[in-house]
């Protein structure tokens, strides 16, 4: 469960009821147990297309269009 806005001063997932942090420290600050990282995808999506090799790759599902009813990759 990801905790933001009216969910942010939870403890507890609301899901599964575990708990959000592992423990507290000796000055009181929480310890989460997972950190969401966030990588922007405009620096990432260049770094692909720098590349030739990897950029070939990136390109693949424009160049060969689906054709419907059938499943594929």
């Amino acid at each position: 469960m990801l905790l933001s806005n009216d969910d942010e001063q939870l403890d507890v997932c609301l899901v599964c009821g575990a708990e959000r942090y592992i423990r507290k420290t000796v000055r009181g600050r929480k310890i989460p147990k997972k950190v969401l990282i966030y990588f922007p995808i405009g620096p990432r999506l260049q770094r692909l297309y720098a590349t030739k090799n990897i950029a070939k790759h990136m390109t693949w599902h424009h160049d060969h269009p689906r054709i419907e009813g059938i499943m594929e990759h």
